[in-house]
C-alpha cells in the first residue's frame, strides 16, 4: 500500500465520530490505533530486527523487540478532548525493518486499583501486508476484550494469513471490519473469529473461501445485531465443522447457504440454535454427508421459521440430533430426509413445536427419525404441546418414547401412535414410555400398547406412564371389595364400567389377582393357594395370560407371558400358546411362586362387578378397571401409571 493511501470502506454501517482524530490514513507495514485514556498493551511480532512507537502523548520509544509486550498508561484527561467524556491520543506503530507478522491486543499489568480495566482501543488501522496470523487481534481467550473498538481496517493483502481464530472475541461495539472481502490466503481456521460481537451488523466475505478451512465453529457465535453475511458460492472442500456459525444471532432473518455441504463436514451443532427471527433457509437439496456425525440443535429457538427442508439423505454417519429443531414454533410443514437415519440421539428433537397455536400442518418422513439397529433414545421427543394431527409412525429400535402434550386442557392432536419396530428393547431409564395429554383414544391406546407388547422389552421391571390421554377417561381405580369364592365384586356407585373391561389389582401381596404362594406338584400343575373351595367355576378360566414376578421353578421365566390351560378349582398349567401343550416344571416341589393375571367384567349393577372368575381372598384392596387390555404388557413386566 502506498505511503498515506487511504482505504475507503465498501459499507457505511460505522461513521468516525466527528471529534475523533482521523487515523484512516496509514503507511505501508505500520498500525494506527486510536485509544482513549487508561493502559493500553499490545505485541507486534516481525520477521527480523525492531520496531519503533509513538504513543501520541508525546512519548516515543524506538528499538523495540519483536514478540514483546510493550505498555503504556495515559494521565487521565491529558489527550485530544472529545464530547463523549474521555480524551484520546492516536498510537503509531512504525520504521520496523522487517515485515510486521502478528499484532496482539494484551492484558496490561497495572498497579493501581483505582485505574480502570477497560481497554481503551477505539479504532484500529492496520497497513501490514506481511501478516500471518490475526488469531487474537483484539480479543481473545485469556480475558483481553475490547470492548470500546468500533472499527478495523485489515491490511490490503491477506493472503499471507492462515489463522483468524478468536480475532475479535467479545468486541461488542465492533460496528464494521473492512477488508474481509479481499482474497484470503491458506486459513485453517475462523473459529469464534466475531464471537460475542454484539454490535456488528453485517460483515462481508471474498466470494471464494480458501479450501485450506477446516473449522468455523462459533465464526459469529451471539452476534446480536446480525443482519447479514455474505457467504461464498461454495463451501472450502476442507470444511469439516459449522457447528454454532451463526448461534445466538437474533436479528438475522435470511441465509442463503451454498447449494451443498463440503463432503467431509462432520458436525452442524447448534449452526443456527437462538436465531429466533430467522425466517427463509435454503438447505441443500441433496441432504447430507455420510461423514455428519450429529446435527444436535440445529435450528433449537428458531421461532420465526415457517418451512425446512433437510433434502434427501440422512447422513449415515449422524446418530446425535437432540433438539435438532426443537421450539421452533412457527414451523407449517417439516421434511426430514426420505432415508432411514441412524440417529440413536433425539431426545426433545421436537420439542416445543406450535405450543400456541395449530400451525403444523405437515411433518414428511417422521418414520425415518431414528436407527433400525441400534437402541434410540426419544425421550422428551415431543412436549410442550403440538398441533400436528397427522399419524405418527416410529421405526426406530426404541429404549425411550415420550410424546407429550401441554395440559388437560391444551392437549396434543396426535390421534394416532404406531411402533412398529419389533427388537425394541426399551432399555433406557424409567420410564421409559410417556403418553401425556393426547387425544387418543380407547382404541388407538389399545393399538399402541399392542406395538410395545409385541417388542423384544420383557423380563424385567419397565413403566408406561399415560396421562390426559382420551381413552383413558373409562379407567376406574377404587377401593373394591372381594370375597373368597365369589365371583361378585362390590364397590361405590357412579363408575361408569362395561363388560368386557379388565379388572386388575397390584402386583405386591397375596390379592385376589395376585398370589404370592402358588407352588407346583410333580404332575407339572401349578397348585392354586388357600384352601380350595368347591364352589363351580372357582379357578383361573382357561385361556388366560398369566405371569410371574418370582420363581423357585425353573423352565418358567419371569415377566412372560403364558396361557392357562387344564384348569380346575385345584391347580391349573400353563403353555407358550393358547390352548397348547403344558410345560414342563420341574425344581423343588412345592416351592412358592408369585403369580399375577386380570379378570374380564362381565357385567356391572352399579355396586358390584361380575367377573369371569372367583376370588381366592376375602379382602378389600385398591383395583383398577379399565377399558384398556393391560395385561399383556403387565405380563411383560410393564408397570402403567397415570
Amino acid at each position: 500500500m502506498a505511503v498515506g493511501q487511504v482505504i475507503t470502506p465498501i459499507n457505511q454501517d460505522w461513521t468516525k465520530p466527528a471529534d475523533w482524530i482521523d487515523i484512516s490514513s496509514v503507511a505501508d507495514n505500520e498500525i494506527n490505533m486510536l485509544v482513549s485514556d487508561g493502559y493500553i498493551a499490545f505485541s507486534v511480532n516481525t520477521v527480523s530486527g525492531t520496531y519503533s512507537i509513538d504513543w501520541g502523548d508525546g512519548v516515543i520509544e524506538t528499538s523495540r523487540a519483536s514478540g514483546t509486550v510493550y505498555q503504556h498508561n495515559y494521565v487521565l484527561g491529558s489527550g485530544t478532548a472529545t464530547s463523549y467524556g474521555y480524551t484520546q491520543y492516536r498510537i503509531r506503530i512504525y520504521g520496523a525493518s522487517s515485515n510486521i507478522t502478528r499484532f496482539q491486543i494484551q492484558n496490561p499489568i497495572i498497579t493501581n486499583a483505582n485505574q480502570s480495566r477497560t481497554n481503551p482501543l477505539l479504532w484500529l488501522v492496520m497497513g501490514t501486508n506481511g501478516l500471518t496470523s490475526i488469531q487474537n487481534l483484539v480479543g481473545s481467550t485469556n480475558s483481553v476484550y475490547c470492548a470500546a473498538l468500533q472499527q478495523v481496517t485489515l491490511p490490503a493483502v491477506l493472503t499471507g494469513i492462515t489463522n483468524m481464530a478468536t480475532a475479535f472475541v467479545q468486541a461488542t461495539s465492533l460496528q464494521q471490519v473492512v477488508g474481509l472481502e479481499s482474497a484470503w490466503g491458506n486459513v485453517t481456521t475462523t473459529s469464534q473469529m466475531f464471537d460475542s460481537c454484539a454490535g456488528l451488523k453485517r460483515v462481508n466475505l471474498p466470494p471464494v473461501l480458501p479450501n485450506t478451512i477446516t473449522t468455523m465453529n462459533g465464526m459469529f457465535n451471539a452476534c446480536t445485531s446480525l443482519t447479514t453475511v455474505n457467504l461464498p458460492s461454495s463451501w472450502p472442500t476442507s470444511l469439516t465443522d459449522l457447528g454454532s456459525l451463526f448461534a445466538g444471532c437474533p436479528s438475522l432473518k435470511y441465509v442463503t447457504l451454498p447449494s451443498s455441504w463440503p463432503t467431509g463436514l462432520t458436525t452442524v451443532a447448534s449452526m443456527f440454535q437462538g436465531c429466533q427471527n430467522l425466517q427463509t433457509i435454503n438447505l441443500p437439496s441433496a441432504g447430507f454427508p455420510n461423514t455428519v456425525t450429529t446435527m444436535a440443535s440445529m435450528f433449537n429457538g428458531c421461532f420465526s421459521i415457517t418451512s425446512l427442508d433437510f433434502g434427501s439423505n440422512w447422513s449415515t454417519g449422524t446418530t446425535v440430533a437432540n433438539l435438532m429443531v426443537g421450539g421452533c414454533r412457527s414451523l407449517v410443514k417439516l421434511t426430514f430426509p426420505s432415508n432411514q437415519s441412524n440417529i440413536t440421539n433425539a431426545q426433545a428433537m421436537l420439542q416445543g413445536l406450535s405450543p400456541n397455536t395449530s400451525v403444523l400442518q405437515q411433518i414428511n418422513n417422521l418414520d425415518k427419525v431414528g436407527s433400525l439397529t441400534a437402541d434410540t433414545d426419544m425421550s422428551s421427543f415431543v412436549s410442550n404441546n403440538l398441533y400436528y394431527t397427522g399419524s405418527v409412525n416410529i421405526n426406530a429400535k426404541l429404549s425411550r418414547f415420550f410424546w407429550q402434550g401441554g395440559s388437560t386442557t391444551n392437549k396434543n392432536a396426535t390421534t394416532d401412535i404406531r411402533i412398529f419396530n419389533t427388537g425394541s428393547l426399551f432399555n433406557g431409564g424409567s420410564p421409559q414410555v410417556i403418553v401425556t395429554n393426547t387425544n387418543l383414544e380407547t382404541g388407538s391406546l389399545q393399538t399402541l400398547f399392542s406395538d410395545i407388547a409385541n417388542t423384544a422389552a420383557s423380563g424385567s421391571v419397565r413403566t408406561i406412564q399415560i396421562t390426559g390421554a382420551s381413552g383413558t377417561s373409562g379407567n376406574t381405580t377404587n377401593s373394591f371389595t372381594y370375597t373368597s369364592g365369589s365371583n361378585i365384586v362390590n364397590t361405590t356407585s357412579g363408575n361408569v364400567i362395561l363388560p368386557g373391561y379388565e379388572l386388575s389389582t397390584a402386583n405386591t401381596g397375596n390379592s385376589p389377582m395376585n398370589w404370592t404362594n402358588v407352588f407346583f406338584d410333580n404332575t407339572n400343575s401349578l397348585v392354586i393357594p388357600g384352601t380350595s373351595p368347591t364352589a363351580a367355576g372357582n379357578n383361573i378360566p382357561n385361556g388366560k395370560v398369566v405371569y410371574f414376578t418370582a420363581l423357585n421353578s425353573s423352565n418358567l421365566v419371569i415377566y412372560k407371558p403364558y396361557y392357562v390351560i387344564n384348569s380346575n378349582a385345584r391347580d391349573f398349567q400353563v403353555s407358550l400358546t393358547p390352548g397348547g401343550s403344558p410345560i414342563t416344571l420341574s425344581g423343588s416341589t412345592g416351592g412358592t411362586n408369585t403369580l399375577g393375571w386380570a379378570a374380564s367384567v362381565v357385567s356391572y349393577s352399579g355396586t358390584a362387578i361380575t367377573m369371569d372368575a372367583v376370588s381366592r381372598v376375602s379382602t378389600s384392596v385398591s383395583s383398577t378397571v379399565s377399558p384398556l387390555r393391560r395385561i399383556d404388557l403387565l405380563a411383560r413386566g410393564w408397570t402403567i401409571t397415570g
